[in-house]
């Protein structure tokens, strides 16, 4: 029975996408889950006098619902509703706030055109089509702008994973 073993996954992070990579503060592996970059960065392009104000309503709306809630919990005037409905309305004003503070990061993030080029960049070095490179890359054009330089560093970077299955240690599966 063939033995099951780890494949070596590696990511070739060429000079401008590392250069890009660190003027937004990322990681490659950023880019694994389809949405972080875009998230992350759109939060950060909403001005914070804007992210406070929201703050403020999300504290209002908190503070008069649990002061609704309470008094309607003395059950004293029969007018109040049952706290439930309170805690709904609670419950519905609170999607809406955090809507709005995603229609607002949203905004924000459209305006930021460069930004939106450059993580349309990264993402194509990255994770091709929404692959590992080695999935969907051709090594080629790799090899044709940077010589036998990267293959040595291929080798470099893989050799510690191949030692690793050598030893045993890497070993997942089989007999």
């Amino acid at each position: 029975v063939p033995l099951a073993l780890p494949r070596h996954s590696i990511t070739i992070v060429e000079p401008h996408v590392r250069r890009t990579l660190e003027r937004l503060g990322l990681a490659p592996d950023d880019f694994l889950d389809a949405y972080y970059p875009e998230r992350r960065l759109a939060r950060e392009a909403v001005p914070a006098e804007v992210t406070a104000k929201v703050a403020e309503l999300r504290a209002a709306v908190d503070g008069a619902m649990t002061a609704l809630e309470r008094l309607s919990e003395g059950g004293t005037d029969s007018a109040l509703p049952p706290p439930a409905v309170f805690r709904g309305a609670a419950s519905q004003m609170e999607h809406r706030i955090a809507r709005l503070e995603r229609r607002v990061a949203a905004a924000a993030a459209r305006a930021d055109e460069k930004g939106q080029r450059d993580l349309a960049m990264l993402r194509g070095a990255l994770t091709p089509g929404g692959m590992r490179q080695e999935r969907a890359l051709n090594l080629v054009p790799l090899f044709a702008r940077h010589g036998r330089g990267l293959l040595t560093a291929i080798r470099e970077a893989a050799a510690p994973h191949a030692r690793a299955l050598l030893s045993g240690s890497g070993v997942t599966g089989g007999v």
